[in-house]
């Protein structure tokens, strides 16, 4: 990037200062002449605009010449043409001239008016020309010795004639380009200088963060969560390394949560295992263990490791394809309670009992199976986290106004509560709090993230209010029809 960026400067450098000395040393004679002759112009028509009032006279007239001479920088001449004799012969009625040896202010013979008159009437009343300097006065034509542009018009004020004459000089400028190509030539070698200079100093602000980033992010992709990522003075690589420092945050925290997750899954999955090896092998080498009872506890914890299995398929699946949601209407109160009616049944042997406060039959919008699902999560979540009192509380109840009615439901344990620092955490599909592996209530570790996704999925409020010590209050919105 550093070598691009000094090329690229140097190249530029280079171009514009080729661009002035092409213009310098083949179009400079050609801009001069052309602003020359625009200034006659501009000049002739101005003094030509004067000319056409009504109420014109020789002394308005010597008036306007004097401030046209002196604002364009030309010589004006005024005759007035006397044709008594049969000749056309001229009085010089006005001379204003920038320059003392312009064309016409050294020439003022009859012939020379004549010529010019003629040449003007021919063509129309005005007439342009160009004259060599050397030829003008006389000499050997040399084309290095510049030019003398004239212009001549005849204009008449009442029976009288007058001839007007504008004439600019255009000398050659060429130890003027002489000049400015030596300038050029210390300006090139300054600029070249300056931007190698700039160059260097830009490239290394700007490629020093970059650089820096780059070496960062190979220890990150090497599994090196431990960096930092400083963006320098630019507010684009600022931005880029703030949102690569959050990426590494996160992936950190990633790759913490799921190492935990292992540790949760390796732990929930080896106590069934080892149950159901000791089971089939005391009832294989002891007479009489085949009995119902551990056939039944081989069957309990299958059926564990099963549900296990299933909840991870069924976060990976959220996570990859989203939930497709088949919405109907449904009493969302006989949910509930046929809910928890099945869960009791699952923890009679327990001692945990669950109350269910609803005011009476509400009826909601949405996927039946898929609430099920939150029902039996949060009820599950609760049962693992339940307190001394072994109390859980499913609670329904109407809020909103009449326009906008929703069913608020909450699910309430007294157990040992979240921390506030975890409250962040809790719905991610890796997160698992350690302290907490009951093995006599049933969950997974992934329940939450199920719930998250399928509220989402959804469009429905939800959320937990707990403090340690104070129990958790797992709650979530419907509308209701």
């Amino acid at each position: 990037m550093r070598t691009k960026l000094v090329i690229a400067f140097v190249m530029f450098t280079i171009g514009a200062v080729l661009l002035l000395w092409i213009f310098n040393s083949f179009f400079l004679d050609n801009i001069h002449q052309f602003i020359k002759t625009r200034d006659l112009n501009r000049c002739s028509d101005y003094v030509n605009e004067v000319l056409e009032d009504e109420d014109m006279n020789e002394s308005l007239l010597k008036q306007a010449v004097k401030a046209a001479a002196r604002k364009y920088g030309v010589c004006i001449s005024a005759y007035r043409i006397d044709s008594s004799s049969g000749t056309k012969t001229g009085e010089l009625i006005l001379d204003e001239h920038t320059n003392p040896f312009c064309y016409i202010h050294n020439f003022k013979s009859n012939t020379f008016l004549n010529k010019i008159y003629v040449s003007t009437a021919e063509k129309g009343g005005e007439f342009s020309e160009q004259i060599m300097v050397s030829s003008a006065f006389g000499t050997q034509t040399n084309s290095e010795e510049g030019k003398n542009l004239l212009n001549s018009k005849i204009v008449s004020f009442g029976d009288i004639e007058y001839l007007m004459l504008y004439n600019i000089e255009v000398m050659p400028i060429s130890t003027t380009v002489s000049t400015i190509q030596a300038e050029l030539a210390i300006i090139s070698i300054i600029l070249l200088v300056t931007a190698v200079i700039v160059a260097t100093i830009l490239s290394s602000k700007l490629s020093k963060p970059i650089s820096s980033m780059s070496k960062e992010a190979s220890k990150l992709a090497l599994g090196n969560y431990d960096v930092k990522f400083e963006g320098g003075s630019y507010a684009e690589t600022v931005v880029l390394s703030d949102i690569l420092n959050q990426a590494a945050t996160e992936m950190s925290q990633s790759d913490r949560m799921q190492k935990d997750l292992i540790a949760n899954v390796s732990h929930d999955l080896r106590t069934p295992l080892t149950l159901i090896k000791g089971y089939a092998e005391m009832m294989r080498d002891i007479p009489g263990e085949a009995t119902p009872e551990n056939m039944q506890t081989v069957i309990d914890e299958t059926d564990r490791l099963s549900a296990l299995v299933n909840d991870m398929i069924e976060v990976n699946r959220a996570q990859e394809q989203g939930y497709t949601l088949n919405m109907a209407p449904f009493n969302l109160t006989e949910v509930i309670k046929s809910s928890v009616s099945r869960f009791s049944k699952m923890i009679e042997t327990s001692g945990i009992k669950i109350n269910i406060e609803t005011p009476g039959d509400i009826m909601v919008s949405a996927d039946e199976s898929r609430i099920i699902q939150v029902m039996y999560n949060l009820i599950g979540n609760a049962v693992n986290h339940v307190g001394d009192d072994k109390t859980v509380t499913v609670r329904e109840s109407l809020v909103g106004g009449n326009d906008c009615e929703k069913v608020l439901i909450e699910v309430i344990d007294n157990g040992a509560g979240i921390p506030e620092e975890e409250l962040p955490l809790i719905w991610d599909r890796y997160y698992k709090s350690k302290e907490f592996h009951n093995r006599n209530a049933s969950g997974s570790g992934l329940g939450l993230s199920i719930v998250k996704n399928i509220l989402a999925a959804h469009n429905a409020e939800f959320g937990v209010k707990s403090a340690p010590g104070k129990g958790s209050n797992f709650w979530f919105k419907l509308n209701t029809i």
